[in-house]
């Protein structure tokens, strides 16, 4: 690796994560109804908190930001510096969203900039991702444990291509950790589902 190499990827490092410490949920949630949607609810600034909150219309347009910024994020890493630029700008953009500088580090779970990162690489994994949470959540009613499946089935998916190489093998690791972190991220709904106190899709916050 270069300097070049070097200065690019510091590039999709930095702007990366700024991108997604961009605060959809904040932001949204202010301008929609005057409110802090990290004041309210799970007090985290992702799309579930803000349906239960705040309602459905401000709920899409945050969801549509955060896959944005997954999506940009990605698009901006392959083109500065091919699949490490890939790698890089996908946990950076997580790590953005999940721990904002622009929001006093206090963000999202990271699933849905997971998802437009996901698009961008793996359209197929991240389709079929999508699918499986949405049956989850529809048998379930349980939001959390949808996106936690949806999570794995799409990283399971990107991990095996990876590994019998019909995707980048550096997709193997960014897998696993970007499925990691947001695993780790809904720590708190594990214990909840497991004690059985866990809101339903639908039940306000």
């Amino acid at each position: 690796m270069n300097v070049a190499d070097v200065f690019f990827i510091g590039v999709v490092l930095t702007a990366s994560y700024l991108l997604g410490s961009v605060p959809s949920g904040v932001t949204v949630g202010k301008f929609w109804r005057g409110v802090d949607i990290r004041q309210h609810g799970s007090g985290r600034t992702g799309a579930t908190n803000v349906l239960r909150t705040i309602g459905w219309k401000a709920a899409a347009i945050v969801t549509l930001l955060d896959v944005g910024k997954g999506a940009v994020a990605m698009l901006l890493g392959g083109w500065l510096a091919g699949t490490p630029g890939y790698v890089v700008a996908g946990i950076a953009v997580l790590a953005g969203h999940n721990w904002p500088i622009s929001a006093g580090f206090k963000g999202g779970r990271g699933v849905m900039p997971a998802v437009g990162a996901s698009l961008v690489i793996v359209p197929m994994a991240a389709i079929v991702g999508i699918a499986l949470a949405a049956l989850v959540i529809g048998v379930s009613r349980y939001v959390s444990l949808g996106s936690m499946a949806g999570t794995v089935g799409c990283c399971g998916i990107i991990f095996v291509l990876a590994v019998q190489g019909s995707e980048p093998v550096a997709f193997a690791p960014l897998a696993m950790a970007g499925g990691g972190l947001i695993v780790f991220q809904h720590r708190d709904n594990i214990i909840r589902l497991i004690r059985g106190t866990e809101r339903r899709l639908g039940e306000p916050a």
